[in-house]
């Protein structure tokens, strides 16, 4: 089945959804990864947890799935992978 243009058929939701597990293991990874530290700060030093560089990178992360759904949602017709990669013109 071909993807449709405006309409929410199951291409489209399979790429949405495959995007959305995406961004979920991008903010999982770069937000536990910066929370440790900042863990490992506050345990040995008692500095205070930076919360605001996490929320800020998690809303980037969402900002950017949902402009993807976006795209995906206007895209339609033909797609890149159903063409041939070589041409026999």
């Amino acid at each position: 089945m071909n993807q449709q243009s405006y309409k929410f058929d199951s291409v489209t939701l399979h790429k949405i959804g495959r995007s959305a597990l995406i961004a979920l293991v991008g903010i999982i990874l770069t937000s536990g990864t910066f929370l440790g530290q900042e863990l490992i700060n506050y345990l040995a030093n008692g500095d205070a947890i930076d919360w605001n560089t996490m929320l800020i990178m998690s809303l980037s992360a969402i900002g950017a799935w949902m402009t993807n759904t976006l795209k995906e949602w206007i895209q339609g017709g033909e797609e890149e992978e159903d063409l041939p990669l070589i041409s026999n013109k």
